[in-house]
């Protein structure tokens, strides 16, 4: 895949021909969902007390070298646009070290090389800085999580309004009723126990909640009202006033959207991020098999944690190519898919405690089956993210699997998975691969 990426806290590229970034933590994600881009272009500061520019920079270049010779690292053009002179020396000064034992075949454990220098304004040298470590202080990694005001509340009765009677009488039936709680949506669930695993340890939490909502600030006052009654700790929002907020993904740094709005999920997709559609259930708290505070996820694999490349191979040429293929690529791990990411974010949470009392527990419930298991095995191995279940299915109904396994919410990108899944949890629909086209 071919794309351009720009880091910066803040501003914007000239054109959109770029994937913005505003953290070195979204950057990785992005390189490890596309591949190393053709284009970089970096800032250096990235907010108080955040990895810069630099400490984004530094070990993807390790990385690469530690690899050296059987990693063919491609042609990638670079640019640092930091005002901080300083801080653009350093990028530059690293970045041309690199380049120089790339060309020259230098193993990282030689001698580094001498007397580099950046073309910043003043020619300043870069040498002494490059080898330095980053000051900057290293916070636990937050898992960010974006819902939209449908998909935590049930808003029905009131989006029925909207398309019946229009947007005044809409806004009045949110004013009149903005001391009324809004009942739990479908991810509401999700969200409640998300949430609760930051009372493990107050002083680090490990997951933050953002409201996007398109109500006004006005309207939205209701749905405020209705966090603080149901207790749960969302501080910050978006309310765009009809507006699409699927832009306000990225400012918040966002690893997994949940909406209610299929358009506005696949836009969030096309950015590169994890996004579902909450999708009308007939689960409910009554039927729910997971009443424990144990957050269960579960994944589908093609197209939602891979990318969908072998399923292509099944949907043209069918079952018996599919198998062979994987069979013969079962050493190759399988290029990742939008939720890699997310899964990742959570198997870094669940390091923090010992597998069996883990607050966690992740699914992997597939259709594939025997021979194909090997290189969705092999895959994760490659990836060092632990999947606490697999369930190979061969072909069979999903839904009681997920009922088995007491999921608070299950992603597929396939509709007829979803509609098994949906009697019996919490469904968000991936509408990415070829079963979308």
């Amino acid at each position: 895949m071919s794309w351009k990426l720009f880091l910066d806290y803040e501003r914007l590229p000239q054109n959109t021909s770029w994937m913005i970034a505003r953290s070195a933590e979204e950057a990785n994600a992005l390189i490890a969902l596309h591949g190393y881009p053709d284009e970089m272009s970096l800032d250096y500061a990235l907010g108080e007390n955040m990895p810069t520019g630099f400490d984004f920079l530094k070990p993807l270049t390790e990385n690469v070298l530690s690899e050296w010779p059987n990693f063919n690292f491609p042609s990638v053009e670079l640019d640092c646009h930091s005002n901080d002179i300083e801080g653009r020396c350093k990028i530059l000064g690293l970045w041309k070290s690199f380049q120089n034992k790339l060309a020259r075949n230098i193993s990282p454990t030689d001698d580094p090389v001498k007397n580099e220098t950046c073309e910043s304004v003043d020619q300043l040298s870069a040498s002494e800085s490059v080898e330095q470590p980053s000051t900057d202080l290293q916070p636990l990694t937050k898992l960010v999580v974006a819902v939209s005001s449908r998909a935590l509340f049930d808003l029905d009765e009131s989006h029925s309004i909207f398309e019946k009677e229009g947007v005044d009488a809409y806004c009045l039936h949110q004013v009149e009723h903005e001391d009324v709680p809004l009942e739990p949506g479908m991810a509401f669930n999700l969200v409640k126990k998300l949430l609760a695993l930051n009372d493990r340890d107050p002083a680090n939490p490990r997951v933050e909640v953002i409201l996007l909502s398109r109500n006004s600030a006005d309207t939205g006052l209701r749905i405020f009202n209705s966090i603080r009654h149901h207790q749960l700790d969302i501080r910050r929002a978006a309310f765009t006033r009809g507006e699409s907020t699927h832009p306000y993904i990225s400012a918040f740094g966002a690893h997994l959207f949940l909406s209610a709005e299929p358009d506005h999920v696949r836009k969030a997709l096309d950015a590169g991020f994890a996004a579902a559609t909450i999708i009308r259930s007939t689960a409910n708290s009554s039927t729910n098999t997971n009443n424990t505070s144990q957050l269960r996820i579960a994944f589908d694999g093609d197209a939602v944690l891979f990318s969908d490349e072998s399923e292509r191979i099944f949907k043209q040429d069918g079952l018996d190519a599919f198998v062979n293929n994987e069979v013969k690529a079962a050493m190759q791990p399988i290029p990742g898919g939008p939720f890699k990411n997310f899964l990742a974010m959570l198997h870094q949470i669940q390091l923090d405690y010992p597998a069996d009392t883990s607050p966690i527990r992740t699914a992997l419930i597939t259709a594939r089956g025997a021979p194909a298991h090997e290189r969705v095995i092999r895959t994760l191995r490659a990836w060092k993210i632990r999947i606490d279940e697999a369930l190979f299915l061969g072909g069979k109904d999903k839904g009681e699997f997920l009922k088995a396994f007491g999921a608070d919410i299950f992603f597929d990108d396939q509709q007829k998975h979803c509609e098994s899944a949906r009697h019996h949890v919490a469904t968000g629909h991936v509408p990415s691969g070829v079963a979308n086209e």
